[in-house]
């Protein structure tokens, strides 16, 4: 065979896309070398130089294609891969040629895409910053004076008696109201201090004189004869209410008291104006209603509890009188005893010979009301300031 007919006859495959650039992140196949042939060294030159010079061609073809797509890859910004080298083959040894075959004409590359530029991003704006407010400056608190709270801790809570301390601030707790202590406050300025005008101020500021009551009031007697007239009694009594809601009109009842508290001995004006204090001038409107004719509060210990019931007037006055001989006297009722309670007084006053004679020792003890017996004796010197005359027949029986 001849060296021209040898130059025509071996044929080399193209390289595909495929098999020039893997895959990115895939190792390329290893292709094993096949064992060259011995045949004879004229035909193996020629093919060696055939092959050269088509190997050159392909390369440079890859070469250009690679760098096309490294520019692609570049515009796309994709990371970039490293071809990998192949090492340099060292020259094979003679191989049997292979059947003669016409070389194929090399494919047509595509055109190559023009990709537009990308627009630049534009730059993100500045977020604007509001200057911050400058802080009010804080009020500070007066400096603590720490040992007036005592021994103990300063950052503890000090409690003593009529006022609280805290850190920081001390808080004085309101005091109880006292009238006659406010009332000394407001004239403190107006103190007197001449020892003459002294003198006086205390004669005619006296409790007497405040209530319009005797010089020796705390000394006036439960027992004894009345003082004033039934017609000074009925007067007064009209004066605040014309209309009784009880069973008795205002002579009635005026009459009966006379008759009643008359017989057992003691003060029948005073033992009245007792009456008239306890049931408001007989208006009642307390817990006490008129139907009962309790005219003393007998039995009412409290708001809900209205206490004893009596049948007639006469039965109410009546026990009126008993319930207040059990705490003036020893002495039994000449009456048969209606009182409920006169019993359970009786035999505790009994026993400790704590027997009451004056209407000021009844304070805190018949109602827990203070000046009591102050309340009685002003209505009773109300009745003796009272002048009265009437045409009313007492001695022929007002209570028929």
């Amino acid at each position: 065979m001849s060296n021209h007919q040898a130059a025509a006859a071996p044929a080399v495959e193209p390289v595909s896309l495929d098999e020039a650039e893997p895959a990115a992140g895939t190792k390329p196949a290893k292709v094993k070398p096949a064992k060259p042939k011995k045949e004879h060294r004229n035909r193996q030159a020629t093919l060696e130089k055939t092959e050269q010079s088509v190997t050159k061609g392909t390369k440079s073809f890859l070469e250009r294609l690679r760098d096309s797509l490294r520019g692609h890859s570049d515009k796309v910004s994709r990371p970039e891969t490293t071809p990998d080298v192949k090492p340099e083959s060292k020259p094979e040894k003679t191989q049997a040629p292979a059947k003669t075959e016409t070389p194929a004409k090399p494919e047509t590359t595509a055109k190559e895409p023009v990709l537009k530029p990308a627009k630049p991003e534009k730059p993100d704006k500045p977020a604007k910053e509001k200057p911050a407010k400058p802080a009010k400056p804080e009020k500070q608190a007066p400096p603590v004076d720490y040992t007036k709270l005592g021994p103990a801790d300063p950052d503890s809570l000090v409690i003593r008696k009529g006022f609280i301390s805290v850190t920081g601030e001390n808080l004085q707790l309101p005091s109880y109201y006292n009238p006659d202590k406010l009332l000394k406050l407001e004239n403190q300025d107006r103190a007197v201090n001449d020892p003459s005008l002294k003198i006086i101020i205390n004669a005619l500021t006296t409790t007497a004189n405040l209530w319009n009551l005797p010089a020796n009031y705390q000394q006036e007697p439960i027992a004894g004869p009345g003082e004033v007239t039934r017609d000074q009694a009925v007067t007064l009594l009209r004066r605040y209410n014309q209309n009784l809601p009880i069973k008795a009109t205002p002579e009635q009842i005026v009459d009966l008291y006379y008759q009643e508290a008359s017989r057992e001995g003691l003060r029948w004006d005073v033992v009245f104006c007792q009456a008239l204090l306890e049931t408001g001038f007989f208006h009642f409107g307390g817990t006490v209603v008129p139907e009962q004719n309790n005219f003393c509060g007998l039995g009412t210990t409290s708001a809900t509890e209205r206490g004893a019931y009596f049948a007639t007037p006469r039965d109410g006055v009546r026990a009126h009188v008993q319930h207040l001989m059990a705490y003036t006297t020893d002495r039994l009722p000449q009456t048969p005893v209606i009182d409920p309670r006169y019993y359970l007084v009786y035999k505790t006053k009994l026993q400790n010979h704590s027997f009451f004679t004056r209407w000021s020792q009844l304070n805190g003890k018949w109602a827990t009301g203070s000046y009591y017996a102050e309340k009685i004796l002003n209505l009773h010197e109300q009745m003796k300031q009272i002048v009265a005359i009437s045409g009313t027949d007492w001695d022929g029986g007002v209570l028929k």
